[in-house]
């Protein structure tokens, strides 16, 4: 039975002719709209599948009954009588992995396939097309739920209590350094481009604006922002960037708005928030910009204000369970996790909490005190970096339960970290004592094991 669709409308007629093999030009022709469309429709059915590539849709689609191809919905699977074990093994991740020869581009999340050595005697059969493509369909789909299984389950542990996530490999790459030392400023990560705006270093408060071509591995000094701050963070809607509050070089946190439009490379002023805010999460959700939390001039707060762009107003929403500040935060689609971070009296919480649909609700605690962390999401697992004033693990969520990484992420604090949901961006940050020009790249990797199929 078909589940219900997760997608619009669109982007259900867009997963359709994916599925059939169709390129982004030639969806865009079918669909009449531009490729540049097709590609942000794509990039929403990854983030609602929880998948990475053309082939893992198609999967992930077949199996929920999202699509319907001929000779693979209505034939019955073959597979399952001719496989005798497939078994999925966790690479320890105990070696980091070599550097890429080629650092043009970022490197998709990488699936080494191990093949055993086969037995004393084998069979190779050759299959129609669609017999081919149907085991190989079942056979997709049952090493995703051994993965599952073995891998991405939680252990038995309490909540608070970390695990090794031993799937993941650890391994930093470098890139090119920023154009000066930076921390606490806003990241956006959109369209194979990285905007890197404001934040602080020892010297002053910046209003900078910088693009790194994710491609070419270039910086491009942008038009400054207006107002020079640090503790600010950015989101996009409908091709405009929006960066809420922050705090002055005279340590005053301010309610401003200012607008970034990327095609003219020309700042606006909007509205002002309806208080000062600094330190916040920041979300787009449906078309509207939330501000979380953060602080005023008097400490942490727990309000939630919402901008329509539309109306040009502000409004207030369903507040934090807690006041909340200097939190590491990720969005996934419509729904926002926050953790760690300062509450009331500057105290550190170690608190998670997610908003979806308008309310919050508690996840599992961190293991640690993590203050001025980042969080992103690679697929639909949830990353927490920096925020200790000593070398810590990364910290992985995944379901209700915090394992921690192999991978180390140094002294760090307050660094820009963002994500292309395949790998993990991170950019300056302070090292304890001053902030740095630092640039690096990690790709996630799974190690899948599958044995020689064996003839009776």
């Amino acid at each position: 039975m078909a589940e219900e669709s997760p997608l619009s409308e669109r982007e259900q007629q867009v997963l359709e002719q994916l599925a059939t093999g169709a390129s982004n030009n030639e969806i865009a022709q079918t669909l009449a709209i531009s490729p540049n469309t097709v590609k942000v429709h794509v990039r929403n059915i990854y983030s609602k599948l929880g998948v990475l590539s053309r082939t893992e849709a198609t999967t992930e689609a077949l199996r929920r009954g999202l699509v319907v191809l001929p000779g693979v919905n209505d034939e019955p699977s073959p597979a399952a009588d001719s496989l005798e074990e497939a078994q999925v093994v966790a690479d320890s991740a105990a070696e980091p992995l070599q550097p890429q020869p080629e650092a043009s581009q970022p490197a998709q999340p990488q699936v080494a396939v191990e093949q055993a050595a086969p037995a004393e005697r084998t069979t190779h059969v050759v299959l129609p097309r669609w017999l081919a493509w149907t085991a190989l369909t079942g056979l997709v789909l049952l090493i995703g739920l051994l993965v599952w299984v073995a891998v991405l389950r939680p252990t038995d542990a309490g909540p608070s209590s970390t695990a090794s996530a031993g799937a993941l490999k650890n391994s930093w790459r470098p890139l090119p350094d920023l154009p000066q030392p930076l921390a606490d400023g806003a990241g956006l990560y959109t369209d194979d481009a990285i905007y890197i705006i404001a934040g602080s270093n020892q010297q002053a408060i910046l209003s900078e604006t910088w693009r790194f071509d994710v491609r070419a591995q270039t910086w491009t000094t942008l038009a400054p922002k207006p107002t020079a701050v640090t503790s600010v963070d950015a989101a996009m809607i409908d091709n405009l960037i929006y960066v809420p509050g922050g705090i002055n070089a005279e340590g005053q946190k301010l309610a401003l708005l200012e607008i970034y439009d990327p095609t003219s490379d020309s700042w606006q002023a909007g509205p002002p928030l309806p208080a000062p805010r600094a330190g916040y999460a920041l979300a787009a959700i449906d078309g509207r910009l939330y501000v979380f939390g953060g602080r005023d001039q008097s400490g942490p707060v727990s309000t939630t204000f919402i901008f329509n762009p539309q109306t040009q107003t502000w409004s207030e929403g369903e507040p934090l369970p807690l006041a909340l500040s200097d939190m590491a935060a990720a969005q996934n689609d419509k729904q926002l996790f926050v953790t760690g971070g300062l509450t009331s009296g500057e105290r550190p919480s170690r608190q998670t909490w997610r908003y979806r649909n308008g309310q919050w609700d508690e996840r599992a605690p961190l293991p640690e005190d993590r203050i001025g962390g980042r969080g992103v999401f690679v697929t639909n697992r949830l990353y927490v970096l920096g925020g200790s004033q000593a070398t810590e693990a990364v910290l992985l969520y995944q379901p209700d339960q915090w394992y921690r990484e192999t991978l180390e992420v140094g002294t760090i604090v307050r660094p820009v970290v963002l994500s292309d949901r395949r790998s993990v961006y991170v950019f300056g940050g302070w090292d304890g004592s001053a902030a740095l020009t630092q640039s690096r790249i990690w790709d996630p990797v799974v190690t899948v094991y599958i044995p020689g199929i064996r003839q009776q």
